[in-house]
């Protein structure tokens, strides 16, 4: 009887379980182009979600950067359809150029990306994973790892493509307090 009993709440758990499962649709392929890098902000993120900082202001271990790409779409967008984007031209590499000296060991001009990580993937990932669903772009999250130094920063951003294209957009003056 328990046997039963097991076997037919199994067979009522499945049912549904099936019954509750929505359609995937699959991926439709699109190929964009890296028009250029969005509106590079600073984010303080201090509290449960990234905000802009207050006054200009952000605590050095709240800082978080937010890197927006810009792309052109093959064909236009529909709201509601998944699709697979796919880069005509890939992405090779991303810098962050201090314009302010970083800490004592990084002056203006000095590249400062192995300064920074991810957040909250590794960059890896994002730059090979062409599935994003973004509507209006890929936008790259990075957070210090090594806190910099107190006092007013700007950062260069430089996008390289894997054809040699370059992209760049300087960031507004913060203070890390």
């Amino acid at each position: 009887m328990k046997n039963k009993l097991s076997v037919l709440l199994a067979l009522l758990f499945l049912l549904c379980t099936a019954m509750c499962c929505e359609e995937f649709e699959e991926y439709i392929p699109c190929q964009v182009t890296l028009t250029g890098i969005g509106k590079v902000e600073h984010l303080d993120n201090a509290g449960s979600v990234p905000v802009a900082p207050v006054g200009g202001v952000v605590s050095r271990q709240a800082y978080m950067l937010r890197i927006p790409l810009d792309f052109e779409y093959e064909k236009e967008i529909v709201e509601g359809t998944y699709y697979e984007y796919i880069l005509t031209d890939t992405i090779a590499n991303i810098q962050i150029i201090s314009l302010t000296a970083y800490d004592e060991s990084h002056p203006a001009g000095t590249d400062v990306n192995e300064l920074f990580m991810d957040y909250p993937l590794r960059q890896e990932d994002q730059l090979t994973d062409y599935k994003y669903g973004y509507m209006y772009g890929t936008v790259f999250y990075k957070i210090p790892r090594t806190l910099p130094q107190a006092g007013v920063h700007r950062f260069k951003i430089v996008v390289t493509t894997r054809k040699g294209e370059e992209f760049t957009k300087e960031t507004d003056e913060i203070t890390m307090q």
